[in-house]
C-alpha cells in the first residue's frame, strides 16, 4: 500500500470514530499516524491530515451548534 492510501486508510478511519464518538477509535487512527510520520520520514504527513480533518470537525460542529 502506498503512503498516500495508507494516509486516506487512516483519515478514513479517524473520520468514523469522530462520528460515532469512539474516543478509542480515535486515538488508535492518531497513533497509527504516528506511527506512519515515523517509518516514513520523508513522505506525506498523516498527522498532518488528521489534524486538518479535526479542524474541519470542530468548524463543522461549531457552526452547526
Amino acid at each position: 500500500m502506498t503512503t498516500t492510501a495508507r494516509i486516506a486508510v487512516l483519515l478514513a478511519d479517524y473520520e468514523d470514530a469522530v462520528a460515532a464518538g469512539d474516543i478509542s477509535g480515535q486515538l488508535d487512527a492518531m497513533l497509527a499516524a504516528h506511527e506512519q510520520d515515523l517509518t516514513h520520514p520523508d513522505g506525506p504527513r498523516a498527522m498532518a491530515a488528521l489534524k486538518t480533518a479535526k479542524a474541519r470537525a470542530t468548524y463543522e460542529y461549531d457552526q452547526a451548534a
